[in-house]
């Protein structure tokens, strides 16, 4: 059932209130994050037949879902995060839980909410010292929540859901075909409905592709990829340089990931992106595979921060 987040109390969102008799069973949590640190500092408060004190209180939202000192992937059955991109602005979290072995029974009514509240870094502080702006405030992170629930008698919700652009972050989503390219070796370049797939037998080789924006900022810049057995480390450039570590596209089974590739102050116009085939192997190759390897590609993501409300609010009231 869906509850959409609202604020509660100052520093406080609600996962869901509701009149009723009924058991409380699980919760999804996500945000994408405007600010560099770590969101996650706030406590659960779960308020139960209409007391003022929360009955049940936490020590921290990754203790809720039962991890501890911050997130990391992972999954069990009843508790986990699905996916965690890290600390920077425009990374994505999504945490689970399920009250299965510890159902929250109420009989009047219920209120569950959460702080959101976190740490903020200055990305340009070159002393530990100066390094963290604030270690627990409250952020304007992008947060949205699923509340599950049984009661008695069924209810609706009744607020309307925000507008689209303010639930979801302001990407451009880019089809691949729709890009120019450069290869090398040229003609092992497979155009496809699902993107462009490159295939060499070489040691070494690249593709690389042009993509254009329209205004000066700092891009979250992300694809959306296909690993597979057959894959290799691959080393992303932008601009003619090398941003980050390889990335891995060699998977047991093979399927569509998102890969990020980081923020990047981007000026107006026309930017390259370039992918080279290393000759190293990758830890997850296997000893049997084909001679060649493949790299695919279909969607370049870009997200600018400057679009999403709250991005670097904080930073910006505590560095001026």
């Amino acid at each position: 059932k869906y509850n959409q987040s609202m604020p509660a109390a100052p520093g406080h969102y609600t996962i869901l209130k509701t009149e009723g008799t009924g058991h409380y069973v699980g919760t999804v949590y996500s945000a994408q994050q405007v600010e560099f640190g770590w969101f996650g500092e706030g406590d659960d408060f779960i308020y139960i037949d209409g007391a003022e004190e929360p009955q049940l209180k936490g020590t921290g939202t990754e203790d809720y879902f039962n991890d501890a000192w911050g997130f990391r992937e992972f999954d069990t059955p009843y508790h986990g995060v699905s996916l965690f991109e890290g600390g920077h602005p425009g990374d994505r979290v999504t945490a689970y839980r399920w009250h299965i072995p510890d159902p929250i029974p109420f009989k009047e009514s219920i209120h569950v909410t959460i702080e959101h509240r976190g740490r903020v870094w200055d990305e340009l502080a070159t002393d530990m010292e100066d390094f963290e702006l604030v270690s627990s405030s409250e952020r304007p992170d992008w947060v949205s929540s699923v509340g599950f629930w049984y009661q008695y008698p069924p209810v609706t919700i009744e607020e309307a859901l925000p507008p689209v652009e303010k639930r979801i972050a302001p990407y451009k989503i880019i089809p691949v075909q729709s890009l120019e390219y450069r290869a090398e070796p040229a003609e092992q370049v497979l155009p496809s409905y699902i993107g462009y797939r490159y295939v060499t037998q070489d040691s070494e080789g690249y593709i690389e592709i042009d993509f254009e924006v329209e205004e000066a900022g700092r891009y979250n810049i992300s694809g959306f990829f296909q690993d597979s057995p057959a894959g290799s480390l691959i080393q992303p450039h932008l601009d003619g340089k090398p941003i980050g570590l390889p990335i891995d596209m060699v998977a047991v089974a093979g399927g569509f990931k998102v890969h990020v590739l980081d923020l990047h102050d981007l000026e107006a116009g026309k930017h390259t992106l370039r992918f080279e085939k290393l000759p190293q192997l990758s830890p997850n190759s296997r000893s049997i595979l084909p001679p060649f390897k493949v790299f695919t590609i279909e969607y370049l993501l870009l997200l600018r921060m400057e679009d999403m409300a709250g991005y670097h609010q904080i930073y910006d009231e505590k560095t001026k």
